[in-house]
């Protein structure tokens, strides 16, 4: 009977520990879901910006063309600009790496989540048949206690 008590405490505590695994692994699935969140609009807050820089650089390009300087002035503005386009391009490309990073660790928390809670829940059926079996065996063995104390008394008669 104390052995039937251990078994069940033991599934009950493997259950326990079961279910707060999977809330942990539900917390950081959201924390992650919500950290590609939060870097998606940060991307996509640093593309309109790139976005109105660029206009900004263009019109000041422009302007360049209109206003009477020296061409050396107007070559080395131009220059620069490009070199602050280039920047921008290649922060957008760092930014854009850093969302396919974020969305395949996101992918790949996800898929370990999901295998992670089938783990846990095949685990939690093979417990549970065994507090069965357990239950059983218990059974049968009270009952062999019967008919052996049963077959003693009538020896005893």
């Amino acid at each position: 009977e104390k052995s039937l008590e251990t078994a069940k405490a033991e599934a009950e505590a493997k259950e326990i520990e079961r279910a707060d695994a999977v809330k942990a692994a539900q917390a950081e699935k959201e924390a992650l879901e919500k950290s590609l969140e939060t870097a998606k609009a940060e991307a996509e807050e640093r593309e309109k910006q790139h976005a109105e820089a660029l206009k900004s650089s263009q019109e000041e390009k422009e302007n360049l063309e209109h206003v009477s300087t020296t061409v050396q002035e107007a070559e080395e503005k131009e220059r620069r600009l490009a070199s602050t386009i280039e920047s921008m391009q290649a922060d957008k490309e760092k930014l854009e790496k850093l969302l396919e990073t974020a969305k395949q660790e996101a992918q790949e928390k996800e898929e370990s989540l999901a295998g992670t809670a089938d783990a846990l829940k095949a685990e939690k059926e093979t417990l549970q048949q065994e507090l069965r079996t357990a239950q059983k065996d218990a059974k049968e063995a009270e009952e062999k206690e019967k008919k052996i104390n049963k077959r003693l008394e009538q020896l005893q008669a």
